[in-house]
């Protein structure tokens, strides 16, 4: 959305994905296999919020946050259950 008097663009998004690997057995947190294959889920959100200042810069805000699942528990070498977030607030440069 873009208010046109002041000229703040605000924006939201959210995305959801999914992995399915055919070839890698899901594990248990002590790393026996199961008889299912590894799957894994991810959902992310954001904001963002900026204003312009001059010719292709931009005051900009914008926070982030992301949780990814799996059906495998033994995460000894990679992790596949994790969340995470970001911030940033700055100028952008659009060229």
């Amino acid at each position: 959305a873009t208010f046109l008097k002041p000229m703040v663009t605000a924006r939201a998004g959210y995305e959801y994905a999914a992995r399915f690997y055919s070839g890698r057995l899901a594990q248990t947190s002590d790393g026996g296999y199961t008889g299912d294959t590894l799957t894994q889920s991810s959902h992310s959100v954001f904001l963002e919020a900026g204003y312009p200042l001059w010719r292709g810069l931009d005051l900009k805000a914008r926070g982030a946050w992301a949780s990814t699942s799996s059906n495998t528990k033994f995460e000894q070498t990679y992790k596949y259950n994790y969340y995470n977030y970001n911030y940033f607030a700055g100028i952008e440069w659009k060229f």
